[in-house]
């Protein structure tokens, strides 16, 4: 990558929303490479370790309770910079279940895409996977206060999370969409375990 500038930038127009709509979780190790555009920043196809069946991607519907910050830590004086991916995220009730699943997010390391409002989707931890730091749950204290979990995910990465505008190319090409903690338990039991595929699309759309 060169050190010089080579473009300027125009001021946009006042089109931009902020917000996170979704979020899609996949395990460690599922991405084998990319293959990026010219420019560094674009990723434009996946090949993953495990054939298509077998990948199992995991959406939760945030509608704004989530925000993705890319912190820069750059040093003149060591010559390195480094890209601090970090997702703060709020679940909101609490269940038995969501305590169960959000124990498997903290003991483990997967990638995440992000979808904001504007449709773009973001790859967060290609290198390295996200890890849980910080969280807590509460019950709130008033009637009208927050009930659920706040969750933080970070990343330390060699650059800002790539875009990835053929996401649901990438999905269509046999990844197994799960909608919810029901449904990957209902694919996990009925579909990786006894080695089945023909019901992977039924498991599916029981949402």
């Amino acid at each position: 990558m060169a050190c010089l500038l080579n473009t300027g930038r125009l001021k946009p127009c006042k089109d931009a929303v902020g917000g996170v709509r979704s979020l899609y979780f996949v395990n460690y190790d599922v991405i084998k490479d990319v293959t990026y555009d010219t420019d560094g920043e674009t990723i434009l196809s996946i090949n993953q370790n495990l054939p298509a069946p077998s990948v199992v991607l995991f959406r939760y519907d945030i509608r704004s309770n989530a925000e993705l910050t890319q912190n820069i830590t750059s040093s003149k004086e060591n010559g390195t910079t480094f890209f601090e991916q970090v997702l703060t995220v709020e679940f909101t009730g609490l269940t038995k279940e969501d305590n169960e699943e959000i124990k498997r997010m903290i003991y483990s390391t997967p990638y995440v895409f992000v979808e904001d409002f504007r449709n773009n989707i973001m790859l967060v931890g290609l290198d390295n996977g996200v890890d849980v730091t910080e969280g807590n749950s509460s019950t709130g204290k008033e009637m009208g206060d927050f009930n659920g979990y706040n969750i933080t995910l970070t990343s330390k990465e060699t650059a800002f999370a790539n875009f990835f505008p053929d996401f649901d190319a990438w999905i269509a090409s046999g990844i197994a969409y799960i909608g919810g903690y029901r449904n990957s338990t209902l694919f996990r039991d009925r579909v990786l375990l006894d080695g089945g595929i023909v019901e992977s699309l039924e498991c599916v759309v029981q949402e």
